[in-house]
């Protein structure tokens, strides 16, 4: 439910930051909000390019890279597969091996070195230094070589000039120990004469990254697993989460199944079989016949339904505090006709336990449950808009925080219909008090302008800017943060 009001907008901590990042990319970039599960490996990886160790031929590969710079070509692909295993001489380290396969690079440089033709790996493993992962291989993809530098080692192996125009490059990184990483794969097709400023170049990407490094983070999500040993890939029913097999399923003797809630990148809605039906998690499934049936997760991202961090406040008393939800364009194709509703629920943060906040988000079903009052805002699909805001007004109190979630229901096959929270909730970046926000607007005014649409701003900080609010505004600001 939208309203329009009149309200300074303070997103506060590092969204300032963040809408720089993706400022910088451009459409064909956008973030695919993609995840892959990174298995244990059974045997010896040996980093030579060549890929025919025993665990890579029974693990499954990405999604292809998409074009995230300059202008593809439509037969050059690119995909990954990755896994990991221990590192002898340190428990808290893991080896993290990857593969990835180029086809269609025909486009061959006169420069013998190779400059410009890259794959890159950007991997933010969690440690004290940000982007402890960025390796570039470059200048080397012109003979079959191998080589180890530093913490990482590598293999290539050339063959562009036969018929598939192929290469593969086998990778070990190690990193500090984790559960879960973001990292990206770009490949980088020279595809002028000799790389000039002026030369045209075009990058594929598994998650949409551009440049790499800290303005253009990693997106794709990576979780350390060792599953992939308990997956028979003859069972009765395989889990497929795009293009790779997350569990597999026994029939009882009547045929039936129960569906798990298999850990996916994002919120997991449901199983769809071939037919298109949609099932709930922990449902039934009927095998009909002996023929092996496969269902894919429908999986609603974090990119799809977003909440933003941050909230924004009311410039008057009472005031009122905003949060702002977004849709992505393919909300409503992936949910289909089973959507019945989508909205937010906010509610005062410390009502929320650890236990209604164990799978990062809360529904209206889970607060009616512990029987926590809680406002609801179903938002009009018929509105052609994807920004969506959730309010709260009337507030007095502006040292009380609150908390929003969003949330989905859905109509399944069976007729059962669910309210299911979006799992992107975090106390960091989706609870505000009016008092934060003022605080966080306050600590703002140095980066802004003195002057601004014909408005002078009289409000001197520190010697060299300037306030951006009123003086009425600025002495608001101080008295709310100061509940």
């Amino acid at each position: 439910m939208k309203k329009q009001i009149c309200m300074v907008l303070c997103m506060v901590f590092v969204l300032t930051q963040m809408t720089c990042i993706f400022a910088l990319l451009p459409v064909s970039a956008e973030s695919q909000g993609r995840g892959y599960q990174i298995y244990r490996a059974n045997h010896a990886i040996t980093v030579d390019g060549v890929g025919d160790d025993e665990d890579w031929a029974e693990l499954e590969w990405s999604e292809y890279f998409v074009c995230s710079s300059g202008a593809g070509k439509e037969d050059f692909t690119a995909r990954f597969k990755a896994t990991w295993a221990p590192d002898a001489a340190d428990e808290q380290v893991l080896n993290l091996y990857f593969l990835v396969e180029v086809y269609g690079d025909d486009t061959i440089s006169t420069r013998k070195d190779w400059a410009g033709d890259v794959i890159r790996f950007d991997i933010d493993d969690g440690s004290t230094y940000f982007w402890s992962g960025a390796l570039q291989i470059q200048n080397t993809v012109k003979d079959n070589v191998s080589n180890t530098t530093g913490s990482f080692s590598y293999g290539i192996v050339d063959e562009r000039s036969q018929e598939e125009n192929k290469y593969t490059v086998e990778l070990c990184h190690p990193i500090e120990k984790v559960d879960r990483l973001l990292f990206d794969i770009w490949v980088q097709d020279n595809t002028a004469a000799d790389l000039t400023s002026t030369s045209p170049r075009v990058r594929y990407s598994w998650n949409g990254m551009v440049d790499g490094g800290e303005a253009d983070p990693p997106t794709g999500i990576g979780r350390i697993a060792n599953e992939k040993g308990e997956i028979d890939m003859n069972a009765d029913v395989l889990l497929n989460n795009g293009d790779q097999t997350i569990g597999s399923l026994y029939k009882e003797a009547d045929g039936t199944v129960v569906l798990p809630a298999c850990e996916v990148f994002g919120t997991l809605i449901g199983w769809k079989n071939s037919a298109g039906e949609l099932y709930p998690v922990g449902g039934t499934y009927v095998v009909n016949g002996t023929e092996q049936v496969v269902l894919s997760a429908v999986v609603l991202a974090n990119h799809i339904f977003e909440l933003k961090e941050g909230a924004s406040i009311l410039m008057e008393k009472p005031t009122a505090l905003r949060f702002e939800a977004k849709q992505d364009a393919s909300f409503e194709t992936l949910l289909g006709s089973a959507l019945q509703e989508s909205g937010a629920v906010m509610v005062q943060t410390d009502m929320l336990t650890d236990a209604i906040l164990a799978d990062n988000g809360f529904s209206p079903e889970e607060l009616d449950a512990a029987q926590i009052a809680y406002d609801r805002i179903a938002f009009d699909e018929s509105e052609e808009s994807e920004a969506y805001y959730i309010l709260k007004e009337g507030i007095t109190d502006t040292s009380v925080s609150y908390s929003v979630c969003l949330y989905v229901t859905v109509k399944f096959f069976d007729d059962s219909v669910q309210s299911i929270a979006i799992a992107n909730y975090s106390a960091e970046d989706h609870a505000r008090s009016v008092s934060m926000v003022a605080a966080a607007a306050l600590d703002d005014r140095a980066s802004v302008r003195a002057e601004e649409n014909g408005i002078k701003y009289q409000f001197e900080i520190e010697n060299f800017s300037f306030s951006p609010y009123t003086k009425e505004q600025n002495a608001l600001l101080e008295e709310f943060q100061e509940a």
